[in-house]
Order: structure tokens, then C-alpha cells, then sequence
């Protein structure tokens, strides 16, 4: 059944011109405004995706400060690219960025392509990427629609269905699509974004000083809470894993997680996510089996940390291990009894690395690195 809106919903002209005007007096200073390339565009919003601004921001502007420019960026390795954004998180959209740089440098000459159909080809980039790009940084008038604006459309013009669904998601398409129609499209598109950050957010919006209170179609109606109308969540899954620091001398023990293993690349510790389910729970017996050799389990765990990916709710249970003598001699690389890659390294050296968000919460607090 197509999504239909309801009679009595405001011009798209009026709401474009009171959304501009409100954004011109309320916007963000943010670094990726003050210059929007493509390049620093695209780097800001891969990293907005599911984290927060006041998150992002330091870590942007010490990416470009790492990684000034396409080329910088298609030079790296891909293990210096993650060991930069370390701590963001969802790092597949880290190795999508880096492949995608490497594709304009090698098929659009170092620009990004002005095209709809040029840029989707780009790993990484899906439409609202692509359409933030376009007109932001090139003043294309390209729509986009994410969370933000699918929230500030569905209540200014009424929109039902679930938001999941295709025919819904074609009305909110339809509805950016015209809100760019005049003015500059990379302005109208960040107002609609700032206002479902700032002002109409999920839970408590701030009707009263919200620039569309009177077009609000849901205000209008009192059914601000009811919309827009969001998909059943997946159920979460708790997971329990036990995780070994493991100590030789000074040094901590890292392993490195392969390719078919969530988040594939990253530094860890043993038995964090061994294996392909995520879901499964697992003990220290099982972590010390990754290892090819002894190691001798402290009594007592030193506490636990906890941790959230998608849908799973993960506690890590944090013990203690030492290393024999022997194990491995000097050298500071190894293999495991599965074929990932091991490394002995300095706490503090770890820290450097492409480190999982959960080592590095537990080697800042038992890594001792005084």
C-alpha cells in the first residue's frame, strides 16, 4: 500500500524559508562547515554515521591533521588508517572511506564526480552520502534524507508507515527532492539535518522553539510522539566472554582479528571475539586455547568491562595470565592456534595501535602504564 500524505500539510516553499532562516541564526560551528570540500565533507559525515557530533569533532580534526587530502589518505596503509580513527568505532565505514579515495584518485583524477551514478559506485557511498557530498560540498541539487530528516519531514508534513518500508522511504525522497528544489540545496539540506539534531529530536523535542511549529502538522494534530513510525528493534542478545591480559615482563599480549571475525583488522585481546559467532558465549579455557602456549590463569578475575555492538549487549570479564618463559623466546610476533596474528608490545605502545574500544578501556585501567 503506497504512503499517502495527509490534505493539510504546509507549502514546501514555507518551510524551506523558515528552515534557512532559522539555520543562518542557529547553526553549528563545525569544522567541516568552515571548508566543505568534498574530501572534508565526505570524511565528516562517513564519521557522523551512528556517533555523535561532539564525538566526531576531535576526531576529524585529527584525521585531516593526519590525512590532509585524497592523497594522503590513498598513500596509507590500511592499518594506519584504522589505528586513526581507533575509538570511533564501526570500522568497516573507515576501510569503505579508504578504498573510496583510492577510487577517485584512480578513475575520476582526484575529483569527486559530480555524478549521481559516478558517486553511488564509490565504496562507501550510498545515497544520503552521496547526496551530502553533492550538494554541500558542489552545490548540486541533490536531496538526502537520514534519521534527522526522516524525523523533521514525517512530523511537519505527516508522514505514516513504517520508515523501514520502500514506499514510505519514497515519500521522504519525494519530500527532500522538492525541499531542494530552490535555494542552495547544500544549506536546505543542513537546516533539515540541524533541526532534527537540535530542535526536533527523538524524544522531548523542543516544540516551542521550533522554526515549523506553526506548519507542524503533527504538533497541529498532537501526534508529535507517534511519529515517525519506526520498525520493531531487533531483540539483544547478551553475550558473556572472558578476555586474558596476558603478560610477559612488561609486555601485553594483542591479537589481531582475521577477516571473518566482526570487525576484522583490529588489535584486541585473546578470546574477546575469536571466531565467526559473535553471539556466542565463551571462558578463559577457551581464550587460552587461541594462544600457542601455556599460560598460567590468575585466580581471580581483575573485573569486567561492557561493551555494545548492533544488537549485542557484551560483558568481558577481564583475568589475568602469564606467559611462560619460554613462550616464544624473545620474538614479538607470533601465530595463534586458529592463524591470527599475535604481537607482544609495551601498554603503551598497544594504545597506538588499531586497538578494540574494550582493550583499550582495559589496558587504560590494569595495563600499567606508569
Amino acid at each position: 500500500m503506497e504512503t499517502q500524505l495527509p490534505e493539510t500539510t504546509p507549502r514546501m516553499t514555507d518551510v524551506r524559508r523558515a528552515l534557512v532562516r532559522w539555520y543562518r541564526t542557529h547553526a553549528r560551528d563545525l569544522p567541516w562547515r568552515r571548508d566543505p570540500s568534498p574530501y572534508r565533507v565526505w570524511v565528516s559525515e562517513i564519521m557522523l554515521q551512528q556517533t555523535r557530533v561532539e564525538t566526531v569533532v576531535p576526531y576529524f580534526q585529527r584525521f585531516l591533521g593526519r590525512f590532509p587530502d585524497y592523497r594522503s589518505l590513498a598513500r596509507a596503509t590500511e592499518e594506519e588508517v584504522l589505528e586513526a580513527w581507533s575509538g570511533l568505532g564501526y570500522y568497516r565505514r573507515a576501510r569503505a572511506l579508504h578504498q573510496g579515495v583510492r577510487a577517485v584518485l584512480e578513475v575520476h583524477g582526484g575529483e569527486f564526480p559530480s555524478g549521481e551514478r559516478e558517486a553511488l559506485a564509490l565504496p562507501g557511498i550510498g545515497p544520503y552520502t552521496a547526496g551530502a557530498i553533492r550538494s554541500i560540498a558542489l552545490g548540486i541539487r541533490a536531496p538526502l534524507v537520514d534519521g534527522n530528516v526522516e524525523r523533521v519531514l514525517s512530523r511537519v508534513f505527516g508522514v505514516r508507515g513504517d520508515v523501514s518500508k520502500a514506499a514510505t522511504r519514497k515519500v521522504f525522497w519525494e519530500l527532500a527532492r522538492q525541499a531542494v528544489e530552490r535555494g542552495e540545496p547544500g544549506e536546505v539540506n543542513q537546516s533539515l539535518m540541524e533541526l532534527g539534531a537540535l530542535v526536533c529530536k527523538p524524544a522531548a523535542p523542543e516544540c516551542a522553539s521550533c522554526p515549523l511549529a506553526r506548519r507542524c502538522y503533527a504538533l497541529r494534530h498532537d501526534c508529535v510522539g507517534q511519529l515517525p513510525q519506526l520498525p520493531s528493534k531487533r531483540a539483544t542478545v547478551p553475550v558473556h566472554r572472558t578476555v586474558l591480559l596476558v603478560r610477559r615482563g612488561r609486555d601485553v599480549l594483542l591479537r589481531r582479528r582475521p577477516a571473518e571475525e566482526l570487525l576484522p583488522g583490529m588489535w584486541d585481546l585473546p578470546g574477546a571475539f575469536a571466531g565467526p559467532d559473535g553471539d556466542r558465549s565463551t571462558g578463559a579455557d577457551d581464550a587460552a586455547a587461541l594462544l600457542p602456549f601455556a599460560v598460567d590463569i590468575e585466580g581471580e578475575p581483575l573485573g569486567s568491562v561492557k561493551h555494545a555492538i548492533t544488537y549485542r549487549r557484551i560483558t568481558l570479564d577481564v583475568r589475568g595470565a602469564r606467559a611462560a618463559r619460554a613462550a616464544g623466546g624473545r620474538r614479538r610476533r607470533a601465530v595463534g592456534t586458529d592463524g591470527a596474528e599475535l604481537l607482544w608490545c609495551a601498554p603503551a605502545d598497544a594504545l597506538e595501535r588499531a586497538l578494540s574500544s574494550p582493550a583499550r578501556r582495559i589496558l587504560r585501567r590494569w595495563g600499567d602504564l606508569t
